[in-house]
């Protein structure tokens, strides 16, 4: 069967939606290509379909081929224009001379119908239909429609299979596709059945500007993420997610509390398409005592217990305390030197902060005199590393608080959304340390083949880092903390797969996020952004960078080529699924 006498209407599963065209020919012809640039797909509208045309619509032009198998090549129209078909004798023309026309004739000397109303099209993939097994499923676009082929608007089976989209329930609802008809709602959801399929192993980026929803399409996201079904199997035993969120605005712990007023139209179709809303219960905040800081807690009402970090965490990441003003002389003589001595030498219960401080003054003796054991310096060289390891008072200060190594089975529990509020620290520098020396321990813990602190190993976990920009930055990596750090992150990214370790970055510079994590993440959500190098930095394909500026409040672009999935236009709820005001 060919494109000139198709099946009947309702003979397939492609056609559900009424023809609205035929593929045109320009002047470069008709072509598809792995260069998008090589794309040349355009359809004739018909008259009565043109004003229920939008960009982001999508079309199908059908095949028909063998007796048992149809397949169909799912577009998505990218422009619309009217092409000029005047009558021959028309000419070239002025406007005010057809408009005196118009007038002196009582009629309209040129309407509509005289010029061809056009979509350009977007090839996204092929959608296979085998008759026998009355299945479908996804193809590359690699096949090239026949001109004056039809054109249908796409149906909803035809649009989930082509861009590849998760119909289980059960999977993490993130929104709904857009560009559908008004009164459809077809779910988008981050693929979740096993760890190997999840998408949250293999790391998410959300990216957006000031005032584009991304704070409230995570919180939704991570909602979903925290449900009670939601498990992944280690050695052998099914458990619950566990997050940790650095939260530098104080806005997750709210996730404790209802959503504010959700309508009735929401919470309906969240009961309809199994989204979680409503508090997360199994939210305890970790405030970090730094310096004497005061936090308030007058934003929510969850379980709020006081950590102090260890000095002990040193032993084995020396890098935290080896600032980035410390030339290589110094950081050899700290590093390889004083702070093993320390350690050795130092019964377990004196290895605090201040009894490092002690060791350092009266030691002083045994690293700078000749011919000593313990490491030769010269006086400017241990004068130096002295002054620059006694900046960290604040951070290691002999705190009345728990040591958050002693909290490890409270602070990563499965089920449970732990969050690390850091805007009562009032020294940038302090806060960052915090962040620096508990991801540390977490992806050191997770990774290791001889945990510390068996708890980590044993729980999945997702580390959400909002503001990560402030933490995984390019300069970040000229000094040996933030070098260290984003080397840390790196090996994450690369192994947490397996590990059953996820990232997710939440972030209005993505430009500022260290290339070697970007390029490791496997799915990006993408709010509106309007800053060009945070745009080129994403590594969008070419007809995507167009549209990420344009986006509307709470709209997003989900592109997720490790995956090999179509990027796909997502509208996120309209409202947050649990508490979201200040």
């Amino acid at each position: 069967m060919n494109s000139e006498s198709p099946p009947d209407h309702n003979s397939g599963p492609f056609f559900d939606d009424p023809l609205v065209g035929i593929l045109t020919s320009t002047d470069r012809g008709l072509s598809i290509g792995l260069d998008s640039k090589a794309n040349s797909l355009y359809a004739i509208i018909n008259l009565e379909e043109r004003d229920s045309l939008r960009l982001g619509n999508f079309l199908n032009v059908p095949f028909f081929d063998e007796e048992n198998v149809d397949e169909t090549l799912l577009c998505r129209i990218i422009e619309l224009f009217y092409h000029n078909e005047f009558p021959h004798e028309f000419g070239t023309f002025d406007a005010s001379n057809l408009l005196a026309e118009d007038l002196n004739q009582g009629n309209k000397a040129v309407q509509e119908i005289d010029f061809n109303f056009i979509a350009k099209l977007q090839p996204l993939s092929l959608v296979h239909h085998d008759k026998l097994k009355d299945k479908m499923f996804n193809k590359p676009a690699n096949r090239l429609p026949r001109p004056a082929s039809r054109v249908y608007k796409a149906n909803e089976n035809t649009i989930s299979t082509g861009l590849k989209l998760s119909k289980n329930p059960k999977d993490i609802f993130v929104g709904y596709v857009s560009q559908l008809l008004p009164e459809k709602h077809l779910p988008y959801r981050f693929k979740d059945r096993n760890v190997i399929d999840s998408i949250l192993f293999t790391h998410v980026l959300v990216a957006g500007g000031t005032g584009s929803g991304k704070t409230q399409a995570t919180k939704n996201i991570l909602r979903q993420c925290l449900g009670d079904q939601r498990t992944y199997e280690i050695n052998g035993k099914k458990r619950k997610l566990a997050i940790v969120q650095f939260d530098p605005q104080d806005e997750y712990a709210q996730m404790y509390h209802d959503g504010d007023d959700l309508p009735e139209d929401v919470v309906r179709r969240c009961e309809e398409n199994n989204i979680l809303f409503g508090q997360h219960k199994d939210t305890q905040v970790f405030v970090p005592d730094i310096g004497g800081a005061k936090y308030d807690s007058k934003y929510h009402e969850a379980k709020t217990t006081l950590f102090s970090i260890p000095f002990s965490l040193v032993e084995k990441n020396h890098w935290l305390i080896s600032r980035s003003d410390l030339n290589e002389l110094q950081t050899s003589g700290l590093t390889d030197h004083i702070l093993p001595d320390f350690f050795n030498k130092t019964p377990e219960k004196k290895q605090t902060y201040s009894d490092f401080m002690e060791f350092v003054k009266e030691n002083e003796d045994n690293y700078i005199t000749e011919n000593n054991s313990w490491g030769d310096m010269a006086p400017g060289t241990y004068g130096a590393i002295k002054r620059r390891v006694g900046v960290f008072y604040n951070v290691f200060s002999d705190s009345q608080a728990t040591p958050i190594t002693e909290l490890i089975d409270q602070f990563v529990k499965p089920g449970q959304l732990s969050v690390v509020p850091t805007p009562h620290i009032n020294n940038h520098n302090d806060a960052t340390f915090v962040v620096l020396a508990l991801s540390s321990l977490l992806i050191d813990e997770k990774l290791t083949e001889h945990p510390k602190y068996r708890g980590i190993k044993d729980t999945p976990l997702m580390i959400s880092m909002d503001e990560a920009h402030n933490f995984l930055s390019k300069e970040n990596a000229d000094t040996e903390q933030g070098n260290v750090l984003i080397r840390k992150f790196i090996r994450a990214a690369k192994q947490g797969r397996k590990e059953r370790l996820g990232l997710f970055l939440v972030t209005q510079d993505p430009h500022d996020i260290a290339a070697d994590i970007l390029t490791q993440i496997g799915t990006k959500v993408i709010l509106n952004l309007n800053n060009d190098s945070a745009i080129r930095s994403l590594k969008l394909p070419d007809g995507l960078k167009s549209q990420i500026p344009n986006l509307p409040q709470g709209d997003m672009v989900i592109h997720s080529p490790n995956l090999r999935s179509i990027p796909t236009d997502v509208t996120g709820i309209s409202h947050c699924l649990v508490r979201h005001s200040r």
